[in-house]
């Protein structure tokens, strides 16, 4: 734990909790079935106080019966907020999917999640999520986001 003052006015602004380093996530669909990472199955976190910075790039390219939705597990269980304060989006990329994808692609953190999960937007407006269906038994995935832990 680091004990940094970050206010010498209150107790409560001492920043008493600060970690560094990498995960393995997990891929699996909400229907069941996972895909697994031969090499670059790593991200890498900084968590200061709340405040979780996660990044890197995964390349699954094994599929394992996957379905549904894709899921990435996060290093710490999201923040539960009643009126959606501590949700957010990040920035996403894939490629070597199979597909392409039309637009602004980003990870999605909801509240009181243990993973994140990836959308798109179309012209229109509406946005889609990534499904097993949307992409190959292989490709490529970059991230970059931050979120309030639990």
């Amino acid at each position: 734990a680091l004990g940094v003052a970050v206010s010498a006015n209150t107790a409560s602004n001492v920043l008493d909790d600060y970690e560094e380093g990498t995960y393995v996530p997990t891929i699996v669909g909400s229907s069941g079935g996972s895909y697994t990472c031969s090499t670059n199955d790593t991200l890498s976190y900084t968590k200061v106080g709340r405040l979780v910075h996660v990044f890197g790039k995964l390349e699954p390219d094994t599929d394992n019966s996957c379905s549904a939705l894709l899921r990435f597990s996060l290093p710490f269980t999201s923040a539960s907020d009643t009126k959606k304060e501590g949700e957010g989006v990040g920035n996403a990329f894939i490629r070597n999917a199979g597909q392409s994808f039309p637009n602004n692609m980003v990870a999605f953190i909801g509240s009181g999640l243990t993973y994140f999960y990836l959308s798109w937007h179309q012209d229109n407006g509406t946005s889609e999520n990534v499904f097993h269906t949307n992409v190959d038994a292989a490709f490529d995935l970059w991230v970059g986001f931050s979120y309030w832990a639990a």
